[in-house]
């Protein structure tokens, strides 16, 4: 189960970057572009045009995608949200400087002065907080205190307006953990 989320999840990204590598060989944005994605090319990529067809459809329920007339269906009159080139980016900037072994330092944040945890600017919240979990566990602080911790961190991570936020691109000034 652990598996297929994952490979559902590397097939949207696979999708997203490779609309966004054409949007920028284009030198066109977003709000005029539109994307045919019945192309044989895109259907080999996903090995089958079933899954190429699920994975559009996830990435249009996640507002990644979306059908820019109406009387768009299937694979033709899409184009890339802002949401979804924002994923595309931080995809490709995870993968240009993907550590072997990730290292975190995020040093001193205040909450006094505005603080961004991000990557070229493109803030990846969920996956800061997710490393800050592991750290947790490496530490020698008393296991009450990581228990602690890790269940504020997660209540953060599930709770819904976390992931409106961040979906709506809002700076988080002033983070204190």
């Amino acid at each position: 189960m652990e598996e297929e989320r994952k490979q559902k999840e590397a097939n949207m990204d696979k999708l997203l970057v490779i609309l966004n590598d054409e949007l920028e060989e284009s030198g066109n944005t977003i709000n005029i572009s539109l994307f045919d994605l019945n192309q044989q090319e895109l259907i080999k990529e996903f090995g089958s045009i079933e899954l190429l067809r699920k994975t559009v459809k996830m990435c249009i329920s996640r507002n990644y995608l979306k059908y820019r007339f109406l009387g768009s269906k299937d694979l033709n009159g899409l184009s890339l949200t802002e949401e979804g080139q924002c994923r595309a980016i931080s995809v490709i900037n995870q993968k240009k400087s993907e550590p072997t072994t990730p290292a975190i330092n995020i040093g001193q944040i205040t909450n006094n002065a505005p603080s961004q945890i991000g990557n070229n600017n493109v803030q990846n919240m969920t996956y800061i907080l997710t490393q800050l979990l592991d750290q947790a566990d490496k530490t020698d602080a008393p296991e009450e205190t990581k228990k602690d911790f890790k269940s504020k961190v997660n209540a953060l991570l599930s709770h819904p307006l976390f992931n409106t936020i961040i979906s709506a691109g809002a700076g988080i000034a002033g983070a204190v953990f």
